[in-house]
C-alpha cells in the first residue's frame, strides 16, 4: 500500500515538473514572438517613412509652432491634443520611426494590461498560453500593418481602454472614468464608450461617470483657455465636415451604403439607395439591440467594456478597418474563460466566433480591400461575432473567484 502511494505522489510531482517546464517555454516563447513581432512591424512601418494620416497630425503640429489654427491643415479631425503633443517633433527627421514605436507600444500596454486583469482567471501554467494568444492576435492581427503604415492613433485608444479596465478591477472608478475619457479628448467618437459606466449592476457607476465627465469637462476648459470659444467651432465644425468620407465604411450602417450605392467604395452589386438604406437601417438597429442587451444584461464588467466598444466601432457612420483591432481583447477574454471552463459551455462558442472573426480578414486577403465580396464576408462575420458575444456574456455566470466578482 505504502509503496502505491509513493508512486501516485512521484507521478505527481512528475507531472508538476512537466507542467513547469512547459510554462516556462511558453513563456519564453511569447517574449520570443514579442520580440520578433515588435521589430518586423518597426522597421517596416519606419521604412514606409511618415503614413497619411501621421501627416495630417504633423502639419497640424507644424500650425501650433506657428501659432495658427490646427484646423487649417487638411485632414486634420481629431481635438487638438495629437497636435499639441507633437509639437516639439513637428520637423523630427526620425519621427516615423518614433511614432512606429509608439503605436507598437500601445500594442503591448493593451497586452500587458489585459494580462493582468485576467492573470487570475486561469491557473499558472495556463497563463503563458494566454500571453501568446494575446501576443500573436495583437502583433500579427491583419491590420495592424495599415494601423502603423497609416501613423494612426488607434493602438493607442485600445491601450488606454484597457488601462481603464485595470483601475476599474483595482476599485479605482473615479481613476477608471477619467482614464477612459482620454480617448473621447482624442479621437471624439469614443465618447460612446461612456456607456459602459451606465451598464446595469455597475460598480461605482457614478464616481466613474463623475471622473468621465470631470476629465473631459477639465480638456474643454484648457481648449478654451488656449484657442478661446474658435477652437471649439473649429473642432467640432471639422468633425463634421468629415462624418462622410470616401472610404469604405466598415459598420453597419456602411453595409448597405457599399454595396448597393455608386458612392461607396466597391462597384455596386446594384444601385438602389432605398435598399441600401434599409439595410443600413436594419444592421443599425440590430446593434443597437445587441448594445442594449449588453448594458442590461451585461455578463461581467471585462466582457462588457469590449462587446461595448466593438457594438460602438460598428454603429459609426465613418469607420475603417484599422478600428478591428479594438476588437481583438475580446478575443482574450473568451479564450481565458473557454481555458478556464475546459472548453465548455458558452465561452467555447463565443471564443469560436471571435476566432472567426479575427482570422477572416487574413483568409480573404482583406488589405488591400479590392472586392464587395471580401467586405460583405468580413463584415457578415463581424456582425455575427458580437452578437454571439453579447448572447454568451447575458448567459455566462463566473465562478466564485473574489477577485473577478460580477459588478
Amino acid at each position: 500500500m505504502a509503496s502505491s502511494y509513493e508512486a501516485v505522489a512521484s507521478e505527481g510531482r512528475a507531472g508538476a515538473v512537466r507542467r513547469r517546464w512547459v510554462s516556462a517555454a511558453l513563456w519564453a516563447l511569447a517574449g520570443i514572438a514579442a520580440a520578433i513581432l515588435v521589430v518586423a512591424e518597426w522597421r517596416s512601418a519606419a521604412a514606409a517613412g511618415v503614413g497619411t494620416d501621421l501627416g495630417y497630425f504633423l502639419e497640424a503640429a507644424r500650425r501650433v509652432i506657428h501659432q495658427e489654427s490646427i484646423y487649417g491643415a487638411s485632414g486634420y479631425v481629431y481635438s487638438p491634443l495629437i497636435a499639441w503633443i507633437l509639437a516639439p517633433l513637428a520637423t523630427s527627421s526620425a519621427i516615423s520611426t518614433w511614432w512606429a514605436g509608439v503605436v507598437l507600444a500601445g500594442c503591448v500596454i493593451t497586452i500587458v494590461a489585459m494580462m493582468i486583469v485576467l492573470w487570475r482567471v486561469i491557473e499558472s501554467w495556463q497563463r503563458p498560453l494566454l500571453a501568446l494568444v494575446t501576443v500573436v492576435t495583437m502583433l500579427g492581427d491583419a491590420v495592424l500593418d495599415t494601423e502603423l503604415k497609416l501613423g494612426q492613433v488607434d493602438t493607442i485608444v485600445l491601450a488606454v481602454v484597457a488601462v481603464s479596465l485595470l483601475l476599474q478591477r483595482a476599485r479605482l472608478p473615479v481613476v477608471s472614468g477619467a482614464v477612459l475619457a482620454l480617448p473621447a479628448i482624442i479621437k471624439t467618437w469614443p465618447i460612446l464608450f461612456a456607456l459602459w459606466l451606465l451598464r446595469k449592476g455597475a460598480d461605482g457607476r457614478w464616481r466613474a461617470v463623475a471622473g468621465f465627465a470631470g476629465a473631459v469637462l477639465i480638456f474643454l476648459v484648457i481648449v478654451l483657455l488656449v484657442d478661446g470659444p474658435h477652437g471649439y467651432t473649429s473642432w467640432f465644425g471639422r468633425t463634421q465636415s468629415m462624418s462622410s468620407q470616401h472610404f469604405a465604411v466598415w459598420s453597419a450602417l456602411g453595409v448597405g451604403r457599399e454595396l448597393f450605392t455608386v458612392t461607396g467604395d466597391f462597384i455596386p452589386i446594384a444601385n438602389l439607395p432605398a435598399l441600401a438604406t434599409a439595410i443600413g437601417l436594419g444592421l443599425g438597429a440590430y446593434v443597437v439591440l445587441v448594445l442594449a442587451l449588453v448594458l442590461w444584461r451585461p455578463g461581467d464588467a471585462i466582457l462588457s467594456l469590449w462587446n461595448v466598444v466593438m457594438a460602438c466601432v460598428l454603429l459609426l457612420p465613418v469607420s475603417h478597418l484599422q478600428y478591428f483591432l479594438l476588437f481583438v481583447p475580446l478575443l482574450w477574454v473568451w479564450a481565458a474563460y473557454a481555458i478556464r471552463d475546459r472548453w465548455r459551455g458558452p465561452a467555447l462558442v463565443a471564443v469560436i466566433a471571435m476566432a472567426a472573426r479575427w482570422v477572416m480578414p487574413y483568409l480573404v486577403d482583406v488589405a488591400p480591400v479590392d472586392s464587395r465580396w471580401k467586405y460583405l464576408v468580413i463584415m457578415a462575420v463581424n456582425l455575427i461575432a458580437l452578437g454571439v458575444s453579447a448572447v454568451c456574456a447575458s448567459r455566462y455566470v463566473e465562478r466564485s473567484i473574489r477577485s473577478l466578482a460580477i459588478d
